[in-house]
C-alpha cells in the first residue's frame, strides 16, 4: 500500500495508518492504493520500493504489435455522429436548414423509428385509406371543380406572377399517386405515434384529432370514418401557424415529418435533390385537401373559400405550404458565379509567355523553375523523412472507384476490386524489420507482445509528415489550372462522410481530379456546386503512395503522441492535407505559394495573385475551359431532343456531384484535357500518362515544353508562313550543323541594334533587356547571351559627351530574396581603422574634372539657369500629411558603363548636392556604396558612422536617374522632418506620401519621403504599382536599420519588413550602430539577397565624440583614491 502524499511503501493497512498519523498528522488515509512493490531484504534494506512488470525486448515472432495499436486506434475513434463546428465541413443546405443540429435532440436510430413507414401491423389500412382518400378527391372534384379554382389552387405567389393558367391536375400515370400517398401516410405515423425521446408540442385540439384517428384504426371503424379523421387532421396540420421553441427548433410536424423521414441510419441527413420530391408531394397533396375542404361547403360558395383558404397554399404567408416553399427554392437554387479582373498586362503579346502582374514579371519559365524546386523538395522529403529512407512503394497497375457510391467511409482506396492498395502496415512493416528503424521508433514490448513505442521519435515523423503535406498541398495548388480558391482546397475529403456524402478525390479512367466546392456561390444561393481539378501524372503517384502508405502510419502516430483527442483520427481518416493537429487555412496555403514562387518569379504571390496570373495564362493556352462556358449558351439536338436546355444537360450530366457515374462524354473531358493543356504548357506529364515520383525526381516529369504547346495555333496566313520559315530553317541548320540554342544565341547577338541618335531618351532601368527573337527560337530555349554594349549620347546640362553604355540592368533582375532560405554568411569589408581615414581624400579624386553644374534636381522645362524657390518647413501637425513638392523631374540620367566614368559622374552629383566644387568622398566606404547602388545589381547594407553622408547612397541615384525614383522610408518621424529640412536646404524636390493621399503619387518628384507605417500600406502598395507602368521607384531607402530587430517586438510595422518588396525594388539598408554579429538578423529582415553588398566602415566610433571623466566635488581623501585620485 502507496501513502498519496510522500510515494512511501507498506506492507498492510495498521502500518500505513500508522506512518499517516506521525509523519502527516492524519488520523486516518484515504482509500490505499495498491501498487506492486518488493524490497532487498527483511534487515538493513527492509524498505519496499515499486517496481513495475519486465518488457521484453525481443522481437514477438507474430504481427501482433501492429495489428494490436491498430486494433486501438480503431476502438478509440469515436462515431461520427453528425455534429461539427467548422461549417466548411458542412454542406450550405445543412447550413441554411439547421437541420443537422436538429437531430441532436435524441438518438438517430430513435428519430429513424419515429419517422418510419407505417406497417400493417402497426397501423391497419392506414396507407391503403390515405391512398383512398386522395383518389376520391382526385376523381371527383379535379373533374367537377372549376378551372379559376384549380388554378388558384396551382398558383404558389400569385401576387408576384399572377394566377396561372395551368390548373391543377391529376398525374397522368396512376401509379404516381401511390407515391405522392406514401409520404401523407408517413406523416400520420409519424404524428400518431409515442415519441418520448423526440420533444414536439402539439395542441390539445390536434391531440384530440390524432387520438380520434388512431382509435378509428385500432378499432376497424368503417373506411369512411377513418377518412373523415385522416382529413381533418391533415386540415388542421396545414391551416395552422407553428412556432419553434427551445424544446423544438422546428415547430411545424410536416417539416419534422420531412427532416426525420431523410434521415439515416448512419446519421447523415437526405440531400436536397432527395428532398425536393418529398416536398413536392406534400404540395401536390395540400392543394387535394384544400379542394376538399373548399367542396366541402357547396360548388355556389368554392371560389369565395378559395379566396380565403388562399393564405394557407401560397408562399409569403405564414403557414406550413411557405416553410415547404421556401426550403424547395432553397434546394433547387442554381449558383452563380461573379467574374474579376486581374491587374495583367501582356508583355509577349505573341506566344503569351510573359506579363506583368501589377508591374511585375511574371514567366511561364519561372513558374516552371519553380514547380521544380518545389517537387525537388517535397520528394526529398517524402524520402528521406516520411519513408525514413526505405525503399517502400505500392504499384498499382489499375485502380477502380464507383464515383456513384454514397456509402459513409468509402473511396477508392476502400474499393474490393484495389487490393493492391489496401495495406496500412507497409510502412511499419518496413520500420520494425529495420534495426535501426526498429529501435529508434520502438522501445520494446510488453508481456503480452505489444510494442511500446517511442514518442519522441513518432513526433519527430509526424512533423516531417506535417511538412510533406505542406509541400503537396503547394503542390496540388500550382499544378492544376484552374486553380481553385484556398478555402475550397484545404478543405478537400478524400472519403465520404456524414455530411459530405459525395468525396472530393475520385477516379475517372485513369486521371486523379479532385472536386472543390464553391463555397462563395453556395453561402449565397444554398447550392452546391462541385468543380473538378485534374493532377498531373507525377503528383497522382505522390497522393497515391501518400495515402495507401504514410497515412496510416500517420493516423497510428497520432493516436500514440496525442491519445485524447479522438478529433485528430477522424481529421486523418477523411482529410487529404493535414496540418498537424488541424485542417490546413487559406494561410497556410498563401505562405507556402509565398516561399516557392519568390525565388524564381520575383515577388511574393498569395493565393487571390495566384488565380489571376494563371487565369490570364489559361485564357490563352487552355481554350478548353472556355469552350465548355461557351457551350453552356448553345443549345444543341440532344439536349432539346431529351426536353431540356444544354445548360441543365450539363448540370445533371457534367456538373452535379450527384451524377458523376455517368457524365456526359462532351463536358467532363473538357475539364480533363484543359488541366492537360495547362500540364503541357508547364512541362507536366498529363494526368492519363504514368510517371512515378522517382521519374520526376530525375528530371521526366519537368521537361521542356514541345514547342507546339507554348501557344495556341491562330489562323490565317502568318500560320502558314511562320511554319514554313521554321522547316527551312531547321533544314538549313542540319545541313550546318548548328543547335537551336546556337542558333538563337546568334539571333540575340544580331537582333542587338546601335542607339546613336542625341535625341533618344534613356531608359535606366529598361523594362526589358532581352532583345525580340523569332516565335520558333523562343519555343526552342531560353537567351543565353547578353546584347552587346550600346553607344549613346548623354546630355549633362551644358556637357555634350559620346560615353560607351553597357547593356542596360532591368530593374527586375534585382529578385526578391527567399526569406525563409539559409543566409550565406558574407564577409564585411575590411580596411584601415584609423580615425583620421574620414577626412583623407580619395585618391585620384582631384578638383580637375568637367564642369557640370548645370545638372540640377529640378524642372527641366525652366532651363539650367531656373533656380527653385528654397521651401521652409512648417509645422506639421499630421504625418499622413506633410508638405511636397508639386514640380516633377524630368532631366536625362547620366549613365556610364565604366566603374571611373560612373565614379566621376557620381562624384560631380555629390559636388552639386553640397554646393561645394572641392567636395570629396567623405571615405572609401561612402564611395564604394554609392557606386554599388548606382550598378543596381543587388541589395545594400550600408553600416556607416553618423556623419558620413549615408543620406548620399539616395540622393546620388535619384539625381543621375530621372526614369525613376527613390524612397527614403523612415522609422521615426523626427527622421522624416530631418530629411526635410536638411531637402529643404539642399533646394530639393520631394514629396512626402500618406496614407490620405490615396493610392497613387502626386507629383513626379523623384525622392519620396514616407514613414515605415505607411510604407506598410496597401495604399503604398498600389501606388509603386502603379508608379511601375510610368516612372517606377526602384529604390528604397532604408535609414536607421537597426530598428529590425530592436523595435519589432513592440512596432507591429517593424516585423516582415521583406513584405515591403512587392516588386522588383532594390533595398539600400543604412545604419551606424550594426555590431558584426547582428548583419544577418537584418539580412532575414529585410529579406535581403543572398549575394547582397555590405559596406562597413573600419570604425563607426565618432572621433570628434568623447568622454570627460572628473571626480565629484567634496569627496575625501579615500574616496578620491577609489575614483583614480
Amino acid at each position: 500500500m502507496q501513502c498519496h502524499l510522500c510515494s512511501k511503501i507498506y506492507r498492510d493497512e495498521p502500518t500505513l495508518e500508522n506512518h499517516y498519523r506521525a509523519a502527516h498528522g492524519k488520523q486516518k488515509p484515504p482509500l490505499p492504493l495498491l501498487v506492486t512493490a518488493q524490497r532487498y531484504d527483511s534487515q538493513f534494506h527492509n524498505s519496499y520500493f515499486q517496481v513495475t512488470e519486465p518488457i521484453s525486448a525481443d522481437l514477438p515472432s507474430s504481427e501482433d504489435p501492429i495489428n494490436a495499436i491498430f486494433q486501438d486506434m480503431k476502438n478509440a475513434i469515436p462515431k461520427q455522429d453528425g455534429t461539427t463546428e467548422d461549417a466548411r465541413l458542412t454542406t450550405p443546405w445543412l447550413m441554411s436548414t439547421k437541420w443537422h443540429i436538429h437531430i441532436k435532440c435524441a438518438p438517430v436510430d430513435d428519430l429513424c423509428e419515429y419517422a418510419a413507414p407505417p406497417t400493417e401491423k402497426e397501423f391497419p389500412r392506414l396507407s391503403s385509406l390515405v391512398l383512398k382518400y386522395y383518389q376520391v378527391i382526385s376523381d371527383r372534384y379535379l373533374a367537377e371543380a372549376s378551372d379559376l379554382v384549380l388554378q388558384i389552387l396551382n398558383t404558389p405567389h400569385p401576387e408576384k406572377t399572377g394566377i396561372v393558367n395551368d390548373p391543377i391536375h391529376s398525374h397522368q400515370n396512376t401509379s404516381t399517386l401511390s407515391k405522392y400517398t406514401a409520404t401523407i401516410s408517413r406523416l400520420l405515423a409519424f404524428i400518431m405515434r409515442p415519441k418520448p425521446k423526440y420533444p414536439l408540442d402539439i395542441p390539445d385540439d390536434l391531440q384530440t384529432e390524432v387520438v380520434k384517428l388512431a382509435q378509428s384504426i385500432t378499432c376497424r371503424d368503417p373506411d369512411q370514418q377513418v377518412i373523415a379523421n385522416v382529413h381533418s387532421v391533415l386540415l388542421y396540420l396545414w391551416t395552422n401557424t407553428w412556432h419553434r421553441s427551445q424544446t423544438n427548433t422546428i415547430g411545424d410536424p410536416t417539416i419534422c415529418s420531412l427532416v426525420l423521414s431523410g434521415l439515416h441510419r448512419d446519421g447523415t441527413l437526405a440531400h436536397p435533390k432527395d428532398v425536393t420530391p418529398e416536398i413536392a408531394h406534400f404540395f401536390y397533396c395540400m392543394r387535394l385537401t384544400m379542394l376538399q375542404d373548399i367542396y366541402s361547403f357547396g360548388k355556389d360558395d368554392a371560389l369565395v373559400r378559395c379566396k380565403e383558404m388562399s393564405i394557407w397554399f401560397t408562399e409569403k404567408h405564414e403557414s406550413t405550404f411557405n416553410s415547404l416553399q421556401s426550403l424547395q427554392h432553397r434546394a433547387s437554387s442554381i449558383a452563380y458565379t461573379t467574374m474579376t479582373t486581374p491587374l495583367i498586362w501582356w508583355v509577349d503579346n505573341k506566344n503569351w509567355t510573359e506579363l506583368l502582374y501589377r508591374g511585375a514579371r511574371v514567366s511561364i519559365q519561372a513558374i516552371r523553375n519553380s514547380i521544380a524546386d518545389l517537387d525537388a523538395e517535397m520528394i526529398d522529403v517524402w524520402e528521406n523523412q516520411v519513408l525514413c529512407g526505405l525503399d517502400v512503394r505500392i504499384n498499382y497497375p489499375n485502380i477502380c472507384d464507383d464515383t456513384s457510391s454514397k456509402r459513409v467511409g468509402y473511396s477508392f482506396l476502400t474499393d474490393s476490386r484495389n487490393p493492391q492498395l489496401q495495406h496500412p502496415t507497409a510502412l511499419l512493416d518496413a520500420i520494425q524489420k529495420h534495426p535501426d528503424l526498429s529501435r529508434k521508433f520502438i522501445k520494446g514490448y510488453t508481456s503480452d507482445g505489444k510494442a511500446i513505442w517511442n514518442p519522441i521519435a513518432c513526433h519527430e515523423w509526424l512533423n516531417g509528415y506535417d511538412r510533406f503535406n505542406h509541400l503537396f498541398l503547394v503542390r496540388c495548388h500550382v499544378s492544376v489550372g484552374s486553380c481553385p480558391r484556398g478555402t475550397e482546397t484545404v478543405l478537400i475529403q478524400f472519403v465520404n462522410t456524414v455530411h459530405k456524402t459525395t468525396r472530393d478525390v475520385m477516379f475517372l479512367n485513369k486521371a486523379l481530379i479532385y472536386l472543390t466546392q464553391y463555397h462563395k456561390g453556395s453561402a449565397l444561393t444554398g447550392f452546391d456546386k462541385l468543380i473538378p481539378h485534374v493532377l498531373d501524372g507525377a503528383l497522382r503517384d505522390v497522393c497515391i503512395q501518400n495515402l495507401a502508405i504514410a497515412r496510416p502510419m500517420a493516423q497510428v502516430f497520432i493516436f500514440i503522441t496525442r491519445p485524447n483527442r479522438p478529433d485528430l483520427y477522424t481529421l486523418y481518416d477523411t482529410h487529404l492535407f493535414v496540418h498537424l493537429d488541424r485542417p490546413f487555412d487559406t494561410n497556410d496555403l498563401s505562405a507556402g505559394l509565398k516561399r516557392a514562387l519568390q525565388k524564381h518569379v520575383g515577388f511574393d504571390i498569395g493565393t487571390q495573385g495566384w488565380r489571376q496570373i494563371v487565369a490570364a495564362f489559361q485564357r490563352k493556352h487552355s481554350s478548353g475551359v472556355f469552350d465548355l462556358i461557351d457551350n453552356d449558351r448553345h443549345e444543341t439536338i440532344t439536349a432539346l431532343q431529351f426536353g431540356h436546355t444544354r445548360q441543365t444537360e450539363n448540370r445533371h450530366y457534367g456538373l452535379s456531384p450527384d451524377a458523376l457515374a455517368g457524365p456526359a462524354e462532351d463536358v467532363l473531358p473538357l475539364y480533363v484535357e484543359a488541366n492537360g493543356l495547362w500540364h503541357d504548357l508547364i512541362g507536366l506529364p498529363r494526368a492519363g500518362e504514368f510517371c512515378s515520383y522517382k521519374e520526376a525526381k530525375e528530371g521526366h516529369a519537368l521537361k521542356c515544353c514541345p514547342s507546339d504547346t507554348l501557344a495556341p495555333e491562330s489562323n490565317g496566313l502568318s500560320t502558314e508562313i511562320e511554319k514554313a520559315v521554321f522547316t527551312a530553317m531547321d533544314k538549313y541548320l542540319k545541313g550546318a550543323n548548328i543547335t537551336w540554342p546556337t542558333a538563337q544565341k546568334l539571333a540575340h547577338q544580331a537582333d542587338a541594334r546601335t542607339v546613336s541618335t542625341p535625341t533618344s531618351k534613356a531608359t535606366y532601368p529598361t523594362p526589358d533587356p532581352t532583345p525580340r527573337v523569332p516565335a520558333q527560337l523562343l519555343r526552342i530555349s531560353q537567351p543565353s547571351t547578353a546584347p552587346t554594349p550600346l553607344r549613346q549620347v548623354l546630355s549633362l546640362g551644358a556637357l555634350d559627351k559620346q560615353v560607351k553604355v553597357a547593356p542596360l540592368q532591368s530593374h527586375s533582375q534585382i529578385n526578391s530574396p527567399s526569406f525563409i532560405d539559409k543566409r550565406k554568411q558574407l564577409e564585411a569589408t575590411s580596411g584601415d581603422r584609423s580615425a583620421d581615414w574620414f577626412n583623407t581624400p580619395v585618391e585620384g579624386m582631384g578638383p580637375t574634372q568637367p564642369d557640370v553644374s548645370s545638372v540640377y534636381l529640378g524642372n527641366q522645362e525652366k532651363g539650367p539657369g531656373w533656380e527653385p524657390v528654397t521651401r521652409k518647413l512648417s509645422s506639421v501637425t499630421s504625418m499622413d500629411k506633410l508638405p511636397s513638392s508639386p514640380i516633377p523631374i524630368t532631366s536625362t540620367p547620366p549613365l556610364l558603363s565604366q566603374e571611373t566614368d560612373r565614379s566621376k559622374q557620381a562624384l560631380h552629383a555629390l559636388r552639386q548636392l553640397l554646393k561645394n566644387e572641392n567636395a570629396f568622398w567623405s571615405s572609401p566606404s561612402q564611395r564604394k556604396a554609392v557606386l554599388a547602388v548606382l550598378e543596381y545589381k543587388s541589395d545594400i547594407l550600408a553600416i556607416l558612422p553618423t556623419g558620413s553622408g549615408k543620406t548620399m547612397l539616395g540622393l546620388i541615384p535619384a539625381m543621375l536617374d530621372s526614369s525613376s525614383r527613390v524612397a527614403f522610408i523612415c522609422p521615426l518621424k523626427s527622421l522624416l522632418r530631418d530629411y526635410q529640412r536638411r531637402f529643404n536646404a539642399m533646394e530639393l524636390e520631394y514629396e512626402v506620401f500618406g496614407v490620405k493621399d490615396g493610392d497613387r503619387l502626386m507629383t513626379g518628384a523623384r525622392i519620396i519621403l514616407l514613414t515605415i507605417e505607411a510604407a506598410r500600406t496597401k495604399h503604398w502598395e498600389s501606388a509603386v504599382a502603379i508608379a511601375e507602368l510610368d516612372m517606377p521607384v526602384t529604390r528604397f531607402i532604408l535609414d536607421e536599420g537597426q530598428y529590425s530587430f530592436t523595435g519589432n517586438d513592440f512596432r507591429a510595422s517593424l516585423r516582415d519588413l521583406w513584405q515591403m518588396r512587392t516588386s522588383a525594388t532594390q533595398f539600400i539598408v543604412l545604419s551606424g550602430t550594426i555590431p558584426p554579429a547582428a548583419e544577418n538578423a537584418v539580412k532575414l529582415a529585410y529579406g535581403l539577397q543572398d549575394d547582397c553588398v555590405v559596406v562597413r566602415a573600419p570604425s563607426t566610433n565618432r572621433p570628434e565624440h568623447c568622454y570627460i571623466i572628473e571626480p565629484r566635488a567634496g569627496l575625501s581623501g579615500d574616496e578620491k583614491g577609489w575614483n583614480g585620485d
